[in-house]
C-alpha cells in the first residue's frame, strides 16, 4: 500500500500559484496572442501581408478562442482542466515559434488559430484553477494580482519586437 504524505499549505504557496498563473498569462495572452499585434506592421512589410490577410489571421485567432472557450465550458473534471491547461502552454509556445518560421498564409491562419486555444488555457483555465486553489486553501478568491500576467506579457511582446 503506496501512502502519500501531505503537508499543510504554507504562506508562500499562494505567492506560487498566483505567479504561476501570471506567468501563464504572459505566455498564452500577452506574447500568443498580442505578440501578433506588434509584428503585424513587421508581416506587411517584410512578407508582403495585406491588410485582408492580417484581418483574417486575427479571425482565425479569434475562432481558436471561441472554440477553446466553449470547449472549457463542457469540461467539469478538474483534473482535465488541469491536463488542458498544460496542454496550452506548450501549444502557446509551438504555435508562437512556429509563427517565426514561415511565410505561408495557410500555415499562419492554422497557427494562429492554436493560438486563440492556447489563449484560453491562460485565461479562462489558469484563472479558474487558481481561484479554485486560492478557495479550497482558506485564501482570499482574489484575482487582481493574477491578471496583471496579461498587461506585462503584452508590454513584453512590444518591447520585444521594438528590439
Amino acid at each position: 500500500m503506496e501512502t502519500t504524505l501531505t503537508r499543510p499549505p504554507h504562506a508562500y504557496d499562494s505567492l506560487r500559484v498566483i505567479s504561476a498563473g501570471i506567468c501563464a498569462l504572459i505566455l498564452t495572452v500577452g506574447i500568443a496572442r498580442f505578440a501578433y499585434t506588434p509584428l503585424l506592421p513587421v508581416m506587411r512589410h517584410q512578407a508582403g501581408l495585406s491588410d485582408l490577410a492580417g484581418g483574417w489571421l486575427a479571425t482565425f485567432n479569434y475562432l481558436g478562442y471561441m472554440l477553446g472557450a466553449l470547449a472549457v465550458a463542457m469540461i467539469g473534471n478538474l483534473t482535465r482542466k488541469f491536463q488542458l491547461y498544460r496542454l496550452s502552454l506548450v501549444l502557446a509556445v509551438v504555435s508562437t515559434m512556429a509563427m517565426g518560421l514561415t511565410d505561408n498564409m495557410t500555415l499562419w491562419a492554422i497557427l494562429r488559430f492554436l493560438s486563440g486555444i492556447s489563449s484560453t488555457g491562460g485565461l479562462l483555465l489558469a484563472s479558474g484553477l487558481v481561484l479554485n486553489w486560492l478557495i479550497r486553501h482558506g485564501h482570499a478568491p482574489s484575482l487582481g494580482l493574477h491578471f496583471t500576467g496579461m498587461g506585462v506579457g503584452i508590454v513584453v511582446s512590444g518591447l520585444a519586437v521594438t528590439a
